[in-house]
């Protein structure tokens, strides 16, 4: 009988322990949203936790799709037999590039800020066959370059009639025929050396490859918002590039540009609990300019519930824009479809556009013959999951072109057939695709099942604690019951 007693007693012992964890679980998860507290560890940015070593070194590289535009009919251009300049496009170029994190830094304002360094690595296997061994043929960035500035900002005879000289004696040509590599990568001409080494300040960099140019430099650093102190809408928002608060490599009239990086996010890291209406100012380094996204619709992207951003339809309409510094470009006006880049590029005429002028028509096209819009292909899209703000494709397109200005008759007769043309070089894709089976397997746990999960735990915790107590009660009972047995026993013993 003393066993069962003290069997009982054990057994009683563990039925309490048990209505108390499942009452205090349940309290818990009843008082407390689970999702809620991870999106908080989230913006903490805490080591180790499964988004900020994703953060820090993400599985998945950026996507560099390269398409650059041949001339196909640069001799009949030149003399003028046809009006039109005749493109094809050439590609696809792939590159995986590679991010790090690095030199990460908690400030004691809840503020983070590291060094984000790329690598780039040629993807063969999704580029066109033998594609940068390729010869093509592109106008000259570097003759029609100095060209823009000469023409732009020198007036003077003799200065644009030497450039003529070095054009002739240099045997630099209007039109290049090179590897598709060099035109991406080692783009190097005599008047680009000797312009160079004459004056750094007119052109900087003596290396006038595209892509060189484009993903210049290779390496940032940021500093951003985390924690709890700056409000969810402000998670991870910028507030310096390189300690500036405007964008690099701009002109310094900020009285006349809103360069402001402030409040604009990197792409990496979005705010959590995205809602349709929040307003998203992102920023990348080789756009070299803030631009807004908006909401466009619900989708479905990895097998989770996403929002689809499209870029806000005034970013390449300029006329009606009171930010007056891109509308100009060495004194030329860029007409609706083309944003100026010249005062991010050192004055280098360059504008940029959606990829073959999607969505924008004028006389500016008129000289240009093998464009060939298509709004699948050339229009940017971004999947953001709204729940936790990580990126799951982010699909960026925009295209490169020279803007020329009224060429001066003083120069080579050759260079006035690009007079007040808008001529295409490129157009880039850059795509983060997150397809990372543990980060999407982790999402989908915590958006999807968790708040299905815990309404059932809770109910199951509940019946627990119910039937603890139950057994409990039955146990106080029995114990009674031997108790008063027991001294019933001992009474009739003493008789």
């Amino acid at each position: 009988m003393e066993n069962t007693s003290r069997r009982n007693l054990n057994c009683l012992r563990w039925q309490i322990c048990g209505l108390l964890v499942s009452s205090i679980s349940a309290f818990f998860l009843i008082s407390y949203d689970i999702l809620e507290l991870i999106i908080q560890e989230r913006m903490k940015m805490r080591p180790s936790l499964p988004f900020y070593e994703f953060w820090k070194e993400p599985p998945v590289p950026v996507k560099i799709t390269t398409y650059l535009f041949a001339v196909t009919n640069h001799k009949e251009f030149l003399n003028g037999s046809e009006s039109k300049l005749k493109i094809e496009e050439v590609g696809p170029i792939v590159y995986k590039r590679y991010i790090k994190q690095k030199d990460i830094v908690f400030d004691v304002n809840s503020t983070l800020s590291f060094t984000t360094e790329y690598e780039n690595y040629f993807d063969e296997e999704n580029s066109a066959p033998g594609i940068l061994n390729k010869t093509i043929i592109i106008p000259s960035p570097v003759a029609l370059t100095v060209a823009s500035i000469i023409n732009s900002k020198i007036d003077n005879y003799y200065i644009r009639k030497m450039y003529t000289f070095l054009l002739d004696n240099l045997r630099d040509d209007i039109f290049l025929n090179r590897t598709v590599y060099d035109c991406l990568w080692n783009l190097n001409t005599p008047v680009l050396s000797t312009v160079t080494i004459a004056s750094k300040w007119f052109i900087p960099r003596t290396n006038g490859g595209m892509l060189f140019n484009a993903l210049f430099p290779s390496k940032h650093r940021y500093n951003v918002n985390i924690g709890l102190d700056h409000g969810r809408e402000n998670f991870f928002k910028i507030n310096s590039l390189n300690n500036q608060e405007n964008i690099p490599h701009q002109n310094e009239k900020k009285d006349r540009c809103p360069f402001s990086l402030q409040g604009a996010f990197e792409c990496t890291s979005f705010s959590p609990r995205i809602s349709k209406t929040t307003a998203i100012n992102t920023y990348h380094p080789h756009i070299c300019r803030t631009y807004p996204i908006v909401f466009k619709k619900e989708t479905k992207c990895e097998n989770l519930n996403c929002y689809e951003f499209e870029m806000k339809d005034d970013f390449f309409k300029r006329h009606n824009s009171s930010e007056g510094c891109y509308k100009m470009s060495n004194n030329v006006v860029v007409p609706d479809g083309l944003v100026d880049f010249s005062q991010c590029t050192y004055g280098v005429p360059i504008a940029v556009s959606q990829p073959h002028f999607l969505g924008f028509d004028g006389p500016w096209k008129d000289n240009i013959d093998g464009l060939k819009p298509d709004e699948e292909k050339h229009l940017s899209k971004y999947l953001i999951e709204p729940v936790m703000g990580v990126p799951i494709d982010l699909i960026g397109r925009i295209q490169s072109n020279m803007i020329m200005p009224k060429i001066h008759k003083s120069l080579d007769i050759h260079l006035d057939r690009f007079s007040e043309m808008v001529v295409p070089m490129f157009w880039l894709e850059v795509r983060f695709h997150m397809n990372d089976p543990f980060i999407l397997s982790t999402l989908k746990i915590v958006i999807d099942i968790l708040p299905v999960v815990i309404p059932i735990v809770v109910v199951i915790l509940l019946v627990s604690a119910i039937s603890f107590a139950v057994g409990i009660r039955s146990k106080l009972r029995s114990h009674k019951q031997y108790i008063y047995s027991l001294e019933q026993t001992r009474k009739s013993d003493v008789l």
